[in-house]
């Protein structure tokens, strides 16, 4: 194919699937965070582990940015927060690339005499949620402000579901679009060491207006009144399924039916809620934590007493299937933190704190692939590269982005842009490939021919390309011509369809 040839072409590629019309999208960088403590509690710092490789061993900086162990984490994009509780009522700000680099420290800290920040959950970088344990007002708050007095947008007035000891104990919340579910745990404290625990509620918001919903699911309560369960500490929402999920674990003993604990699910655009599992007489122990990965693939922790836990797996969609997971079994696995949590290759982390590491676990046969010391003993990850861009590629033919009709005689012009997003920079395959009547060809820059076969053009870091023509030609043969141009993150010379940013586009010559 001689005259199948381009014009010029520098940094370019192509990546085609063996069907182009198969979406491909690659995963997000992502850098683990661990909050992590002493074992003794009298101090805390962070870990930053690399989630890749998949399957190889992946090399910690630990105790980092030392402080008490009241702490939690959060991260969005490239950032993370070290948030500090009881105390110090505080939360700074750090870039994944210099974990030990402070980029603001901003107190939580209101009217009340301890905010006790719980959870930063973020629509996007300049708007976050940030759940205030101590106080019945979470704030609105901008996470990329400059100054302190930047820094808190507003407040969400959650004192409605305030109990005897005045506060409504928000303690985790999510996002489902432009809608915030923040869940309430409601356990009165103003007796301490005696706790009474009242019905859990999740309260929903537009973001838009940061206004309350009234659900009609909680009574006198806009919110959502969460049956059987008590005592609760995370919600998740899986996309997945368009389904929310929340745990409690009672009174911890599971012993008895005084204080149940467990999970239900709620339908986040009907508001209702479902029984999933209880710890009631189940064996299993108390559930202090809980982490669904799929319609019918989730886990939970089951205590059975301080430092003795264990990992079951389980279906959610019915509450059976369960099963403990071999090797973390009678492990201390962080309490009421979540303690379990997804990176973006589908791999499970656990916070397994008799062994002072992170296990990660392959949910697809609950074997641990590799395990990674803290140090101290984690207490909860969270994942930057979250809200990273991805690499856009672009190709057209004589402008247009997906069909052209062409008679033979016909100029055909092909065009190439790519916006390489946060992966400026990486390393990555360039593909460039057509389909055509007289099979698959693949473009040699070194040459600045084609070639036939299904192969890579080049290895190279990624970088911005502007618009470039790569093709202008006229009398091409009749038939169907099948282009596409893309990156693939993994340079291995083999197209891996879950690995790449992809566009193609079709041109059929009468």
């Amino acid at each position: 194919m001689t005259n199948f040839r381009p014009k010029a072409m520098i940094y370019f590629l192509l990546t085609v699937l063996l069907i182009c019309g198969f979406s491909a999208a690659a995963h997000a960088k992502q850098m683990a965070v661990v909050a992590a403590v002493a074992p003794d509690y009298t101090s805390g710092a962070l870990s930053v582990i690399p989630v890749d490789p998949v399957d190889g061993s992946r090399t910690p900086q630990n105790e980092l940015n030392e402080t008490g162990s009241d702490i939690t984490v959060a991260a969005y994009g490239d950032y993370f927060y070290l948030i500090e509780r009881t105390g110090a009522n505080s939360i700074t700000k750090y870039p994944i690339d210099a974990p030990e680099t402070v980029v603001w420290q901003y107190s939580t800290q209101g009217d009340e005499s301890g905010s006790n920040p719980y959870d930063l959950i973020f629509a996007n970088s300049e708007k976050a949620y940030l759940l205030r344990y101590g106080s019945t007002k979470a704030w609105i708050v901008n996470p990329s402000a400059g100054t302190q007095a930047g820094f808190k947008l507003g407040e969400l007035d959650l004192g409605a579901y305030a109990d005897t000891d005045g506060t409504p104990g928000m303690v985790s919340g999510t996002m489902v679009g432009d809608r915030l579910f923040v869940l309430l745990q409601r356990v009165d404290y103003s007796q301490y060491p005696d706790t009474e625990y009242s019905t859990p509620y999740v309260a929903v918001f537009d973001t838009a207006t940061n206004t309350e919903i009234d659900t009609g699911r909680g009574g006198a309560m806009k919110g959502i009144e969460i049956p059987e369960i008590t005592n609760t500490g995370f919600i998740q929402y899986l996309e997945a399924n368009d389904t929310l999920y929340v745990q409690g674990v009672g009174d911890y003993d599971a012993s008895t039916d005084a204080a149940k604990g467990g999970i239900v699910s709620l339908d986040p655009d009907t508001y209702e809620t479902r029984v999933i599992l209880t710890d009631e007489n189940d064996g299993y122990g108390a559930v202090s934590g809980m982490g669904v990965v799929s319609e019918t693939k989730g886990y939970f922790i089951g205590y059975a007493g301080w430092g003795d836990n264990t990992l079951y797996s389980f279906d959610p969609s019915c509450g059976c299937s369960i099963k403990a997971v071999p090797g973390l079994e009678n492990k201390g696995l962080s309490g009421m933190e979540k303690g379990i949590y997804s990176d973006k290759n589908g791999l499970v982390w656990i916070c397994n704190q008799t062994d002072a590491r992170v296990d990660i676990l392959d949910p697809t046969d609950d074997t641990i692939v590799d395990s990674v010391s803290t140090s101290l003993n984690p207490l909860k990850v969270a994942f930057t590269g979250s809200a990273s861009s991805p690499a856009v590629p672009d190709i057209k033919v004589n402008g247009s982005d997906r069909f052209l009709g062409l008679k033979s005689t016909d100029n055909l012009s092909v065009t190439l842009e790519l916006a390489p997003g946060d992966y400026a920079g990486d390393p990555a395959e360039w593909w460039l490939l057509a389909d055509t009547p007289f099979g698959w060809f693949h473009y040699q820059p070194g040459d600045n021919t084609w070639a036939r076969g299904f192969a890579p053009s080049l290895q190279s870091p990624l970088l911005n390309l502007g618009e470039f023509e790569v093709l202008n030609i006229s009398k091409l043969p009749a038939g169907a011509y099948w282009l596409c141009f893309g990156v693939d993150m993994v340079m291995n010379g083999q197209l891996d369809m879950d690995q790449g940013y992809y566009d193609s586009a079709i041109v059929y010559i009468e």
